[in-house]
């Protein structure tokens, strides 16, 4: 499930649209097993976070898996770098508005206040 929407009968790239519709995402990966018994509860991730199934899988036990499988980890894998790109990305952004309101290219250290902002941007206005 992602962002309280069950996507186990979506492609990889449909689920890449599901995170992508809200900048915070909430995610739980269970295997079919598993998220039938959270089904039961009404708020699946809650239930989730409240008794989480944790496994851990050896190098052999990884050697044993089908084709399909190995394919489902490797979507589980990209649909978390996907995640963590967009965090990073946010967190860049985040970073660079403050640098430049640190350096008066915003807020109070506009040049309607009399300051001269720190960088000028050129257009080219010639039709």
């Amino acid at each position: 499930m992602v962002n309280n929407k069950t996507v186990d009968r979506l492609s990889h790239t449909d689920v890449v649209k599901v995170i992508k519709e809200r900048s915070d995402v909430e995610l739980l990966v269970a295997q079919p097993k598993d998220l039938a018994y959270f089904r039961k509860f009404p708020d699946v991730i809650s239930a989730a976070i409240k008794n989480p199934i944790r496994c851990e899988t050896s190098e052999e036990d990884l050697n044993k898996l089908t084709n399909a499988e190995k394919h489902l980890v490797k979507a589980d894998s990209d649909t978390m770098n996907e995640i963590y790109q967009r965090k990073r990305s946010l967190l860049k952004a985040n970073e660079l508005t403050s640098r430049l309101q640190r350096h008066g290219c915003f807020g109070d250290g506009t040049v309607e206040n009399g300051f001269q902002p720190n960088i000028i941007l050129k257009t080219n206005t010639s039709f």
